[in-house]
Parts: C-alpha cells; sequence; structure tokens
C-alpha cells in the first residue's frame, strides 16, 4: 500500500521519515516557493531545467506520500485494523472525521489549501492564536461559542469547503460537550 515511498521522498521535502501530514504539507509549499522561477534565492544557482526538474522531483514526492496518506485513511475509514503499513506513517493519516474532529479536519483543508495560519488570519480577521486554538481544539482558550461557530464559518468558507454549516455545528456541538454545556 506505501511501498511508493522512498527515503529520498523526505529528503527532497527536506522533513524526517514519518512526519505528519502537516509538516509534510508546510513542507512541499515551503520547497515549492522556494525553487520556484520567481525566487531569488535559486536564481543564480540552478538554469531553468535544473529547477523544473527539481520542482518536478519535489511535486512527485509529494504525491507519493499524499497518496500513502489516502491509502492511510481508506484502509482506517474500512476498518481495516491488520493492513500492512509501517507504524511510522501513522501521522500521514488524513482526518476525515467531520463530527469526531473537527478541528483537524479544518487544519488539513488549511493546509491541503496552503495557507499558513497568517494568510486566514489577514483574510478572514480573526488572530492567528485563536485559528490556532480552534485547529487543536483547545477550548479553555476560545471565546463564547457564538464567536467561535463564525470564526468556524469564516474559515471553512474562505478554504471553500462543502457544508461549511455542518462544519461549524459540529465544532459547536463537540465544543459544548468538552466545556459541560451540553
Amino acid at each position: 500500500m506505501t511501498e511508493g515511498i522512498r527515503r529520498e521522498d523526505w529528503e527532497v521535502l527536506g522533513v524526517e521519515p514519518g512526519a505528519d501530514l502537516e509538516k509534510v504539507h508546510r513542507a512541499y509549499h515551503t520547497r515549492r516557493s522556494l525553487f520556484s522561477q520567481s525566487s531569488l534565492a535559486t536564481y543564480s544557482l540552478l538554469g531553468e531545467r535544473e529547477r523544473d526538474e527539481f520542482l518536478g522531483r519535489i511535486d512527485e514526492a509529494f504525491m507519493r506520500i499524499s497518496n500513502a496518506a489516502a491509502d492511510l485513511t481508506t484502509a482506517a475509514l474500512q476498518g481495516a485494523d491488520d493492513f500492512d503499513v509501517d507504524t511510522t506513517l501513522a501521522g500521514l493519516r488524513t482526518p476525515t472525521d467531520l463530527v469526531g474532529d473537527p478541528g483537524a479536519f479544518l487544519r488539513h483543508h488549511r493546509l491541503v489549501s496552503g495557507l499558513t495560519l497568517e494568510q486566514v488570519s489577514v483574510e478572514t480577521k480573526v488572530r492567528p492564536n485563536v485559528l490556532d486554538s480552534i485547529e487543536k481544539e483547545e477550548w479553555s482558550k476560545l471565546p463564547a461559542p457564538v464567536f467561535v461557530r463564525g470564526f468556524v464559518l469564516q474559515v471553512a468558507r474562505l478554504l471553500r469547503m462543502d457544508e461549511p454549516e455542518q462544519l461549524a455545528a459540529a465544532y459547536i456541538a463537540k465544543m459544548k460537550i468538552e466545556l459541560g454545556e451540553d
């Protein structure tokens, strides 16, 4: 299932083997921007052909790791406890449980979109530390549920997610349970 991942894939992205999906996404976007044509960092170091080849290697490595994440997620959803997979890849599993893990679900979609917390903050006018607390489900650091619902809706709409209302409702339901308000 994950036999396509090579040690070189981790090295090309500059992450340790078995890094979680968040680090893989961050590394991919960082490497893509570092080696882009508009990057001054590599302008005099690489020719156009070399740069294109390296960008291709970055894309291939990311796709192999992402496909492994999809395989892990599919196996987990099908309830396969005995699938043959390297346990160091467990952090790659894509959060798919909108109701049970809405913060991780939101973080995953932000990372897939290639946005940082700061970029989302600029667009939504929600402070980065609040966005971080929403993603980490740090209930004690969040304001009242009515505000959190609005923040989750703003972020979900910015990320063009399906069913932003459903995500916000799931998030608030979990928040109320965790805070003992329900």
